[in-house]
């Protein structure tokens, strides 16, 4: 997990918008020597080579451990067992596995944390989502999703802190792979990152 960390600060980093040129929109920009540009490059290659160490280290170990005492019910070893069925590289069922690892790590430790944040500025809202949560639910098991409609709270809870606090970034640059034609009427994009990140307020904040 401390080399999992370790990439994960080191990309978060290089995906903070400026960071990177951005050379996928402006193909010239990989013409200018990049000690202009932050260094970019070095970096990124960098980020790469301990990426595919990490991940190549965690598969090497299922492999091991498969020739040693046997394959297990894991997502690692149906990788494996379904490599020529996929077709895929033993590069891409590195990342494959690692990106398992990795994915969620950061965002939902973020979530937690601002949601935390959240409820320790609106306490009362807490107590009204626990008290849905006590109602329909109880101690003795897990929510399902059986019980969705009957946390009505919980629900905005969850959709409040992602507005308040997005998990990552909604600017980065996005390009069409295919032709696509929007409705006449369609709002423009940028009302999205406006009225998540500006000074936009709720009638009733807090409720």
């Amino acid at each position: 997990m401390v080399r999992i960390n370790q990439v994960l600060s080191k990309t978060t980093t290089l995906l903070q918008p400026g960071t990177l040129p951005p050379v996928d929109l402006f193909p010239f920009l990989r013409l200018v020597p990049e000690r202009f540009l932050g260094n970019w490059l070095t970096q990124v290659l960098e980020v790469r080579t301990w990426m595919n160490e990490l991940y190549a280290s965690y598969l090497d170990m299922v492999v091991r451990r498969r020739k040693e005492i046997g394959p297990m019910e894991s997502f690692a070893d149906r990788l494996i067992e379904q490599q020529e069925q996929l077709a895929w590289t033993w590069h891409g069922l590195y990342f494959m596995g690692g990106l398992m690892m990795e994915a969620g790590s950061d965002t939902t430790s973020g979530a937690i944390n601002s949601f935390l944040l959240l409820m320790t500025k609106f306490p009362g809202a807490l107590k009204s989502a626990q008290a849905q949560v006590d109602e329909h639910v109880g101690e003795e098991r897990s929510p399902v999703w059986e019980d969705f409609d009957h946390l009505p709270l919980v629900n905005g809870l969850v959709k409040e802190t992602m507005r308040i606090r997005p998990i990552s970034p909604i600017g980065f640059p996005h390009a069409l792979s295919e032709g696509l034609s929007l409705p006449s009427l369609s709002p423009p994009c940028p009302l999205i990152p406006c009225r998540c990140l500006a000074g936009w307020k709720a009638a009733s904040p807090g409720q």
